[in-house]
């Protein structure tokens, strides 16, 4: 790989955009994006094309082909997998379906490399596109997510006799939503004082949520704190407030296969983490004794918080400390860095 690198699409300030570049930077490139004033000049006396994730197109691709740019995509979700086989947004031969298809095929075919979070996802992506790993150069680059503030665990020093339960995400499909309510359900008609709260957007999913809580009687358990966006607020609630941190449970492949950010961020936090079975996550963590993997079935769900509840802060301490671990190993910003220098090396030989 040559000294000059352009970037080519939006990443509105994305930690793992900004990272790559601080290590190009740092390793002696060039980088330049489509932001500037001369980003035409840039593109075409640039010696690669790093595209930042989600933002590869049909047009890009083969402009890069056709003036024989080396294209690096960074692809975190192809956008067909995303849209028809999770969202169900789109019935496979829709139109808009079949354009993300292509969006998805010609970015595996023609990068040099494409990159995925982890083997599990890159096996499963890059079947929803109906190709094989032996015509794929991809690469790993695992998932960056920056340190947290230490959790402090009110409940198990026994500074609070009611059980805090935290899930933060988008409501997406594969997340699980309505089994964490369930989950809920079976939860308060227990002995179990706890309380959970969910934070996210104001969006339409939210909103279909918040009702179903409202339905099932369930607003004296289930808070949306309404602190989106806010980084710092939602950091210190979390760290000060939660004991236990929810992570997805949907039943779509996609869900089965991934490493969810909200899961990492609780290893960041050092808070027990309860989430569903992942074969992303079976590559990194011991989904026993660093994390606690369950069927996503709302009884399993309810007896697995049941059973955390009531476990001594030691055994706390030890789950967490090794997911810690996993953490500083796998998914910290040292870690990141490590991985983008094995790939400049990687593309060097």
């Amino acid at each position: 790989m040559s000294k000059k690198i352009f970037v080519w699409g939006n990443y509105d300030g994305n930690d793992r955009v900004l990272t790559i570049k601080e290590c190009l930077k740092e390793q002696g490139y060039i980088v330049t994006e489509d932001r500037s004033g001369n980003k035409y000049k840039n593109f075409y006396l640039s010696d690669a094309v790093y595209i930042p994730p989600m933002m590869h197109k049909i047009y890009k691709t083969f402009i890069c082909k056709i003036l024989k740019k080396r294209m690096i995509c960074d692809i975190y979700a192809p956008l067909y997998d995303t849209t028809v086989n999770d969202y169900k947004k789109y019935k496979k031969y829709n139109p808009i379906a079949i354009r993300h298809f292509l969006r998805d095929y010609f970015a595996m075919i023609f990068s040099d490399p494409i990159i995925f979070l982890n083997e599990s996802e890159a096996m499963h992506f890059i079947s929803s596109i109906k190709l094989n790993k032996e015509k794929i150069n991809y690469a790993i680059l695992r998932l960056y997510r920056s340190e947290k503030p230490k959790a402090k665990l009110p409940y198990y020093y026994k500074k609070n006799s009611i059980l805090t339960l935290c899930w933060t995400g988008t409501f997406i499909p594969l997340q699980g939503v309505e089994k964490i309510i369930e989950t809920v359900k079976i939860l308060k008609s227990s002995s179990l004082r706890f309380r959970l709260l969910i934070f996210g957007p104001d969006n339409k999913y939210k909103l279909l949520y918040k009702k179903i809580v409202q339905d099932e009687a369930l607003n004296d358990v289930v808070l949306f704190p309404d602190i989106w966006g806010d980084l710092e607020k939602w950091e210190k609630i979390v760290s000060d407030c939660c004991d236990i941190s929810l992570g997805i449970f949907g039943d779509s492949l996609k869900a089965k296969n991934v490493v969810a950010n909200k899961v990492v961020d609780a290893t960041a936090f050092k808070m027990p983490i309860i989430t569903g079975y992942s074969n992303g996550l079976r590559e990194f963590f011991d989904c026993e004794n660093d994390i606690l993997c369950v069927k996503n079935e709302p009884e399993e769900m309810a007896k697995a918080v049941m059973n955390m509840s009531k476990m001594e802060i030691s055994g706390i301490n030890d789950m967490i400390n090794r997911a810690y671990e996993v953490y500083l190993n796998y998914f910290s910003k040292d870690s990141f860095i490590q991985g983008v220098k094995m790939i400049i090396n990687e593309s060097n030989k």
